[in-house]
């Protein structure tokens, strides 16, 4: 069975969404600026996918937040 495209994919994310870097997020709750940046990123353009998690969309970012948060990559 062929895989359709994703629709957003033809719009690429920018890296910084693409992965969790705690440096390129300097603030408090680094964590919850990348997850809210990723969120507003996928809420622009109906169809767009991050590169992570099952289907690369909300939920995928909630969790890949979850999983950053308890392996302790956010750098405390």
């Amino acid at each position: 069975m062929r895989r359709r495209r994703a629709a957003g994919m033809t719009d690429p994310p920018p890296q910084r969404l693409c992965r969790f870097v705690a440096s390129d997020w300097p603030s408090d709750d680094a964590i919850g600026a990348w997850r809210t940046t990723c969120l507003e990123w996928l809420r622009e353009v109906a169809g767009r996918r991050l590169p992570f998690g099952e289907c690369g969309d909300s939920v995928d970012v909630f969790r890949e937040s979850r999983r950053i948060t308890m392996e302790g990559l956010a750098g405390d």
